[in-house]
């Protein structure tokens, strides 16, 4: 009985070491960005989708921007004075923001 406990009990602990090792950590993916530098441009994550925004306060101007979604989806928002926010499909993240003036 004590040799099966410790060979059962050195295989599992063989076992999780293996595991943690099989699994590296992945990065986070890199997001580009491009938009006027006079504004402020992120990307986050809710509610299952991807979202980019892009805030140009003071500007006084019309914007409008694109998020690159993974899977090579792009979205992009509506035109909104000064603010604007584009959301990728449900599931996909957000790998690219870009935004102009229009």
């Amino acid at each position: 009985m004590r040799i099966r406990r410790l060979l059962a009990t050195a295989g599992l602990s063989t076992a999780l070491a293996l595991g943690a090792t099989a699994f590296p950590a992945v990065a986070a993916p890199t997001v580009t960005a491009s938009y006027p530098s006079s504004c402020s441009g992120w990307t986050d994550w809710y509610a299952g989708h991807g979202r980019g925004h892009l805030n140009c306060a003071g500007a006084g101007r019309d914007i409008r921007v694109t998020v690159e979604c993974g899977g090579g989806v792009a979205k992009r928002s509506a035109i909104g004075y000064e603010y604007a926010k584009a959301d990728c499909p449900r599931g996909l993240g957000a790998t690219g923001l870009s935004g102009r003036f229009v």
